[in-house]
């Protein structure tokens, strides 16, 4: 089930681009116990998260137009 997302403001927020690593909030989580096929453990479920502040992107991606200069080259030739 996908989580909650809210603004500062306890906006939701629609955009999917406006959440991304690197930018600052506050999530809660509940954590539970499993016993599957002789596996046992602790996992973390995501319940809800709230975007408090924009942040420097962690991704390390460039964006499109910076990869690329100005000038076309006519390497066909």
């Amino acid at each position: 089930q996908r989580p909650g997302v809210i603004d500062v403001d306890k906006v939701e927020i629609m955009d999917v681009d406006e959440v991304y690593s690197g930018c600052y909030g506050r999530v809660s989580v509940n954590f539970y116990a499993y016993s599957v096929d002789g596996n046992k453990g602790i996992a973390c479920g995501l319940n809800n998260v709230q975007k408090l502040a924009d942040g420097e992107p962690l991704s390390g991606r460039s964006r499109a137009e910076d990869d690329f200069s100005d000038e076309v080259e006519d390497f066909l030739k």
